[in-house]
Formats: C-alpha cells, structure tokens, sequence
C-alpha cells in the first residue's frame, strides 16, 4: 500500500522583464512640475512555501524621467525595490493581481533633491505566463 503526502513547492525564483511608465503632477519650488518616468529593467519573483498565494518579488529598473516646469529636462533614471504580487483568482496563472511596491527612486539632473522613496498599491494585468 503507497501513501501520498503533499509536498509544499520548492523556493523557485523566476527572471522577467518590468516597466514602469509613470506620471506624476504637483507643486515644486513655487511651481507645478509634471514628471514622467520611463523604465525598464530585471525583475526576480520568488515561490514562497506553503502555497502562499503573496508572490514577493524585486526589481531594478534604468531608463530616463522628463519634467516640466518651465525648463524641459530629461535625464537618466533609476529605480530599486521590491515588493509582493497578490492574486485575485485562484487560477494557476492569474491576469489580475494586487500590487504593492516601494521602491528607491534616482533620477540624473544636477538638483539636490533628485532622490526619493515611492510606495505604491497598483491594480495589474499581467501578460504571459508565470
């Protein structure tokens, strides 16, 4: 007689490629200042044990953000961080999760305030397979 046991998943890691594409608006030096970042980069998500449903994951991004604010600049960008992807189906390979993020961002432009922390909760639609 042969008995099954359940074995929780093996600690994998899977490599994939992230973009962010984000716009931002708001007061800045007594003047309003529209961003937009344009990035890409690596992004490793992780299989946690015990079939949790929370998939953490890091990213680094590089790239470039452009503002406005009466002088047009472009300039160099990059982003660290990391964060967790919570489906909301319980199918094998959900297209909808719940994002949240926190993430280092610099960006290349000779100021003295060219470095800030982003935390986000997004909605996302993910393309491919897991």
């Amino acid at each position: 007689m042969s008995r099954h046991v359940d074995h929780p998943p093996r600690h994998a890691c899977t490599l994939s490629v992230a973009g962010e594409f984000s716009w931002a608006q708001g007061d800045h030096e007594g003047g309003t200042l529209t961003q937009y970042v344009f990035q890409v980069g690596p992004r490793i998500t992780w299989t946690t044990p015990l079939n949790w449903r929370m998939q953490p994951y890091s990213v680094l991004l590089f790239g470039f953000t452009a503002e406005r604010n009466g002088q047009d600049r472009t300039s160099f960008s990059t982003a660290l961080g990391g964060g967790a992807d919570v489906p909301l189906t319980s199918d094998p390979h959900p297209r909808w999760v719940l994002r949240g993020q926190v993430t280092w961002n610099w960006i290349d432009n000779n100021r003295s305030d060219d470095s800030y922390w982003h935390v986000g909760l997004s909605l996302v639609y993910r393309f491919g397979k897991d």
